[in-house]
């Protein structure tokens, strides 16, 4: 059981102020306004005032009570977000090293080609190429009048 004390020193504690004097003065403020509103039917203290107190005291118990499950809910998220967010940023890191390392190994691609064309402009190449791709019109040529005289000898032939 809590001491009346402790209870009444956070009861206090819980007014605006700094010294025990600013914080009775700021009560007696609050209760003297509340009084003249009363008292000259400003407000009414009916039904609803009721009903928004108790609502305002659901609040605050829900508050006080609730804000810490909540905090800590919320870093528990932070703090899965985080490590989802490092874990996508590693696997990314070892994806893009996995990359580069299998472009290193076609670093010497460009000497390749280079070496290629090179070979491909020399004079020998090119006069095999243009004496192969005549040979082959000329053996495409000599096919077409085999086919022609052979048509002509069987029309011949027919007739």
């Amino acid at each position: 059981r809590t001491e009346p004390s402790a209870v009444a020193e956070s009861l206090i504690n819980k007014f605006p102020g700094d010294s025990l004097a600013a914080k009775s003065g700021n009560v007696l403020l609050f209760s003297s306004i509340a009084a003249y509103i009363i008292s000259k039917e400003v407000y009414v203290v009916d039904m609803e005032f009721f009903e928004a107190l108790c609502i305002f005291g659901a609040f605050s118990v829900w508050y006080t009570g609730g804000k810490d499950m909540a905090i800590s809910y919320i870093l528990d998220r932070r703090e899965k977000i985080r490590n989802v967010l490092t874990q996508a940023r590693k696997d990314h890191k070892a994806v893009v090293q996995e990359r580069i390392t299998h472009i290193s190994k076609l670093s010497d691609v460009v000497d390749v080609t280079k070496d290629l064309y090179g070979l491909s402009k020399a004079s020998e190449v090119a006069q095999l190429e243009a004496e192969a791709y005549a040979l082959k019109q000329q053996v495409a040529y000599t096919n077409e009048v085999k086919n022609v005289l052979d048509q002509w000898v069987r029309h011949e032939a027919n007739v």
